[in-house]
C-alpha cells in the first residue's frame, strides 16, 4: 500500500523507471523499451 500511494498507482501494470519515467498499462515490447529508455517521441501512456 505504501508504494501504491507513493507512486500514485491507479492501474496495473505500472512500471516506474528511475522514479522519473512512468509506463501505465500493457504496451508492445518495442514501445516499452523506447519509453523505458526515455527516447524522444516515446509515449508512456497505454
Amino acid at each position: 500500500m505504501d508504494l501504491s500511494r507513493r507512486y500514485h498507482v491507479t492501474g496495473v501494470p505500472k512500471t516506474i523507471v528511475n522514479e522519473s519515467i512512468e509506463i501505465l498499462g500493457a504496451v508492445p515490447e518495442a514501445q516499452f523499451v523506447e519509453s523505458a529508455l526515455g527516447e524522444p517521441g516515446a509515449s508512456t501512456d497505454a
